[in-house]
């Protein structure tokens, strides 16, 4: 007989992953400033993935600053 899980253990949800997060914005946005790792980063799938998901489901990227939607525009 299987034993009931755990309260408050195992696996949750990725911090720092998807729209709606509590506490607003993707951290990963601030990779995309000018100058930054994601500014610099290559074309690829993981570039391609990270984008899509920092769009969120509208494309409208509305947690970006300026200079960060103009690196992920760029990428």
């Amino acid at each position: 007989m299987a034993q009931p899980p755990v309260p408050d253990r195992g696996a949750g949800e990725q911090p720092g992953r998807g729209p709606g997060l509590p506490g607003g914005r993707d951290p990963r946005l601030a990779a995309f400033a000018q100058g930054d790792a994601g500014d610099r980063c290559p074309p690829g799938a993981w570039t391609g993935m990270v984008l899509d998901e920092l769009s969120g489901p509208d494309r409208r990227c509305a947690d970006a600053t300026d200079d960060e939607l103009i690196g992920l525009l760029g990428r």
